[in-house]
């Protein structure tokens, strides 16, 4: 089938349209694009346990949105909740498997493992290892990520370190 130069230059205009609203988002937000926010969030500060960048990658209060629980966050808090799960799993890793970017918003699909090595809400180590998937919506204003809605399997997790009753 033969296509009219007026297709064709439609298709070209979808084309180069799909492919600007998939890339917007990626440009440079005070040195760092939404995409390298979100993973250095992921490997940096989750896997690696940097807590000195955390005011790098939020501001100095982030809104959490966990199903009907809304929460503002402080820059301690982070630190808090981090240190709490990197020392129940000193191996936890965060894997971006997915990742796509709108403007200022970053929809991502994790896999988060790790090994119950020390205490997680008063109990004790399992020596369980554990893998679930998380997925996150991130707003980012002013080159960090101001405002999150997570899904996680708080279930299966729990089930697989047999803290389930």
């Amino acid at each position: 089938m033969r296509h009219s130069k007026r297709q064709l230059a439609d298709v070209v205009f979808l084309v180069v349209l799909v492919t600007a609203c998939a890339t917007k988002g990626t440009e440079q937000r005070e040195g760092l694009s939404v995409e390298q926010l979100v993973r250095r969030a992921a490997t940096e500060l989750w896997t690696q346990g940097d807590l000195s960048i955390i005011p790098e990658v939020f501001p100095d209060t982030a809104i959490d949105h966990y199903g009907d629980v809304i929460m503002r966050t402080t820059h301690e808090e982070t630190r808090s909740v981090i240190t709490t799960w990197r020392t129940a799993f000193p191996d936890l890793e965060m894997v971006v498997e997915d990742l796509v970017i709108s403007g200022d918003t970053a929809v991502a699909r994790y896999t988060v493992t790790g090994t119950h090595l020390g205490e997680l809400w008063g109990n004790e180590p399992t020596g369980i290892r554990f893998r679930i998937e998380q997925i996150y919506i991130m707003r980012v204003e002013d080159g960090k990520i101001a405002e999150a809605w997570g899904v996680w399997d708080q279930y299966g997790f729990r089930r697989q370190l047999g803290l389930t009753q």
